[in-house]
């Protein structure tokens, strides 16, 4: 478990409520989904190697699959 300090923050009702909503939504709580937006905001959020490399692997098949169809298709060819 990380160490938290709290923080207060201020948020007007639209935004309280689209939080309170979104952590309904996730069977969460609204600290836990602030802290979600944040670390994925800031780029803090943890990844999961294994579905990182699968993420590599499909990026991969797809640009090798849009190199060929450049080539077969006209339409996809660079000028």
């Amino acid at each position: 478990m990380r160490c938290m300090r709290r923080t207060n923050v201020y948020l007007s009702e639209r935004e309280q409520a689209a939080l309170q909503a979104r952590a309904r939504v996730a069977g969460s709580t609204r600290s836990d989904v602030l802290r979600a937006i944040l670390d994925e905001e800031l780029g803090l959020a943890e990844t999961d190697p294994e579905i990182d490399r699968e993420l590599l692997a499909a990026a991969s098949r797809i640009a090798k699959r849009a190199r060929t169809a450049a080539r077969t298709d006209p339409d996809l060819r660079s000028t």
